[in-house]
């Protein structure tokens, strides 16, 4: 989330969570005894957007570059290997 979407966000949260009635007063002792239940929302609300955005990550990418690097990389393997496969595809290669 950006940063305004955010503020708006926890400035609304926080304020439900700390003065639900919007009748207390700052120095009222019910507000302090609410902050514990304010972290919890604010952990809860934390850990949903971390686990939202873990689950839409995209790929990572790979330039073609490193694709046909990789590829090279197990077409060696394969010929190192003894496979017979693999030592006709080096044999194409290099000619």
């Amino acid at each position: 989330m950006t940063a305004g979407i955010s503020g708006a966000v926890m400035s609304f949260l926080t304020t439900k969570v700390l003065n639900p009635s919007e009748n207390l007063k700052p120095s009222d002792p019910e507000m302090y005894e609410r902050v514990p239940l304010m972290f919890k929302a604010l952990a809860i609300y934390f850990a949903i957007n971390t686990l939202i955005a873990g689950i839409i990550q995209p790929e990572t990418y790979q330039s073609a570059e490193l694709k046909e690097a990789l590829e090279i990389k197990k077409l060696e393997k394969k010929s190192k290997g003894g496979s017979r496969v693999g030592k006709s595809v080096a044999i194409e290669e290099s000619e």
